[in-house]
């Protein structure tokens, strides 16, 4: 694979079709919850959205009088996963995450109310609307929902708050 990359059609392919990065779409499958009207799956256009980050811990070993050598250590996960949305005049998107939320634990009795993972596709999209990149967040809830900017003063309009999921582990379509 690696040899693909690095052979000059290659390089001039990527170069004249980068990956945008402000194509990203988040898929909610089985939303909690939901009703008889809410699909099986939640699918609307993000804002903003990172890719999860990994790493892997460093463990320095030590030899006599010598630099010594570094080998990996615990792979690590940040388990959050943000993004930005920006609300449609129907509210859906708003209205989903409250129930998803009050599903977790409802906010009046103090009482969960069921099962609150599920799995989170964030797919980055090309050009012509196909998926690239699809990130599976396995395990996702809601751990935080900001608070919506409502101000006549923004200048804009528009209604947009950040979103962070909790998730077990990831995978992507490339693993």
């Amino acid at each position: 694979m690696a040899s693909q990359l690095m052979g000059l059609g290659s390089l001039k392919s990527l170069l004249s079709n980068p990956q945008r990065s402000y194509l990203w779409e988040i898929r909610v499958l089985n939303p909690q919850g939901g009703s008889s009207t809410t699909p099986a799956m939640l699918t609307v256009m993000a804002e903003t959205a990172k890719i999860p980050k990994r790493s892997h811990e460093v463990i320095s070993i030590p030899y006599k009088q010598t630099a010594g050598i570094v080998v990996y250590g615990k792979d690590k996960l940040t388990h959050l996963f943000s993004c930005t949305f920006r609300e449609n005049e129907n509210s859906v998107i708003y209205n989903m995450i409250r129930k998803w939320q009050n599903a977790m634990i409802d906010a009046r009795s103090g009482v969960a109310n069921g099962p609150y993972q599920t799995d989170v596709f964030c797919a980055l999209l090309d050009v012509n609307g196909n998926d690239t990149t699809v990130i599976k967040l396995k395990g996702a809830w809601i751990s935080d929902i900001d608070e919506p900017q409502l101000s006549y003063a923004d200048g804009t309009g528009l209604l947009k708050y950040g979103v962070t999921f909790s998730y077990d582990y990831f995978e992507t379509n490339q693993d």
